[in-house]
């Protein structure tokens, strides 16, 4: 009997994430290679990702159990790992494991902020880091802007890139034939920190409701500012948002939906006419948002930070924006709905690009491939050098 897959990351809970998304995506999507999945969010529900919280301690030991109860009889392990400290620590815990049986791993970082937790270590932690990672074969991350998280692996670690591909159920029923309207329809559509821009938004909101008519609709929960370890909760950023509309005057063009899922997102994509994400989250990788905007031709105004630069074309299917700068996320929508005909170029381009390049039947098979690749190649001894 071929021996089995084991696949290690965060399933779905109440709050929707990216990561727990694509994660049980890829499970569905590999059902039939026969594999076992661990999942590493079975007790916890993370609102500040990288502090040391009991319950997470007591999850990550269970977690490194489960896993060392399969790797025996596995052929190789797909790991999602973390940019945390004591995420790395279980990481770790699973890796060095499987290289006790002498079974490849392939470590897949759904975003930023691995080459920011490596350089901010100790000189001995980050040499364990090096060790650790040593004992990988493969490292996949989202985009060619995020090859650099990993530097500091050995030359014996492949770092290759697979683009995250929009689940079945998040796709249009129907392609979506784009017009400009009045008024203009603004879409934010994440979880809300102050690090996804959605403050300096509102600022642009205010800026090119000078000039035209134009409404913000606001998708997402609150989770206060997860980059700085919680300082400040989901309620309190909320309430700073809620403020600042009052001061500039657009409490009516500003309609707040929480969370969607089902008729009611199906309603606001469709209404929408730009999805706009100016973020610098430090764990960013490559937003499912605009992934799902562009599957709904919609033109995206976005950074150009970690690996979106991976996910659009900037000047065909997206513009960009500076971080932190309202002007520059108004003059980026304005380059978009200039006039009609340059709306429309944006909007098919947009959907081109999901088309190619983001649909999950590639994502999978691109995936498998990686992940077959790594579980046929001896594993090599490594050595880590200071």
């Amino acid at each position: 009997m071929k021996k089995k897959l084991v696949l290690i990351g965060p399933l779905p809970k109440r709050r929707i994430e990216g990561v727990s998304v694509c994660f049980s995506t890829l499970v569905a999507g590999l059902q039939e290679d026969n594999i076992v999945v661990v999942n590493s969010n079975w007790m916890r529900h993370v609102e500040t990702p990288g502090r040391f919280q009991l319950l997470r301690a007591i999850e990550s030991v269970f977690v490194i159990l489960k896993a060392a109860f399969f790797l025996p009889r596995s052929r190789a392990v797909y790991l999602i790992v973390a940019s945390s400290k004591w995420g790395f620590l279980r990481d770790a815990g699973i890796v060095m494991i499987a290289s006790l049986f002498r079974r490849p791993v392939v470590a897949h970082l759904h975003g930023g902020g691995m080459r920011g937790f490596y350089v901010h270590r100790s000189r001995t932690f980050r040499r364990f880091v090096r060790h650790v990672y040593s004992r990988v074969s493969t490292v996949i991350v989202l985009g060619e802007g995020l090859r650099g998280q990993f530097r500091f692996v050995p030359k014996t670690t492949r770092i290759t890139v697979v683009a995250n591909g929009l689940p079945v159920d998040m796709e249009p029923t129907a392609k979506q034939d784009r017009t400009l309207e009045s008024p203009l329809r603004l879409l934010y559509m994440s979880n809300i920190t102050p690090s996804k821009g959605l403050a300096d938004l509102i600022e642009a909101l205010a800026i090119a409701r000078r000039s035209a008519d134009v409404e913000l609709d606001i998708c997402g929960a609150f989770l206060g500012d997860v980059d700085h370890s919680g300082s400040q909760s989901g309620d309190q950023f909320a309430a700073i948002l809620e403020k600042r509309i009052d001061e500039l005057q657009v409490r009516d063009a500003v309609i707040f939906h929480g969370t969607v899922s089902g008729a009611e997102k199906t309603e606001v994509f469709g209404n929408a006419h730009v999805l706009v994400l100016p973020t610098y989250y430090k764990w960013e990788g490559q937003p499912i948002s605009i992934i799902e905007a562009q599957a709904w031709a919609l033109p995206v105004v976005t950074t150009d930070h970690r690996a979106i630069g991976d996910s659009v074309i900037f000047g065909e299917t997206a513009e960009r924006c500076e971080p932190r700068n309202p002007t520059s996320i108004a003059q980026a929508i304005d380059k978009i709905v200039a006039s009609p005909e340059i709306y429309a170029r944006y909007a098919a381009a947009a959907y081109r690009n999901y088309r190619e390049h983001f649909q999950m039947e590639t994502h999978i098979r691109n995936m498998r491939g990686v992940i077959e690749a790594a579980a046929t190649v001896p594993l090599s001894p490594s050595a880590v050098t200071e």
